[in-house]
């Protein structure tokens, strides 16, 4: 059996995924999203990605978010 190599196999894992997936920088930016992400929350990839995270958090969430960000 021949499987794709690994980055395409976490690519189609990604993309296909019917859950909401990101992938954050650590400057606090979207790097990646993929398409449930920009379902859910209406935006496109490229609006997603322009803007750090923190402006998608609900606001009570924002220190629970921050603690978990810096860990």
């Amino acid at each position: 059996m021949d499987l794709p190599d690994n980055g395409a196999l976490l690519e189609n894992f990604f993309q296909l995924s019917p859950d909401m997936m990101v992938i954050v920088g650590i400057d606090d930016y979207l790097k990646m999203v993929n398409s449930a992400a920009t379902d859910i929350l209406g935006f496109s990839a490229q609006e997603l990605c322009s803007r750090p995270i923190f402006e998608f958090v609900y606001q009570e969430d924002k220190v629970a978010t921050e603690i978990g960000r810096a860990h």
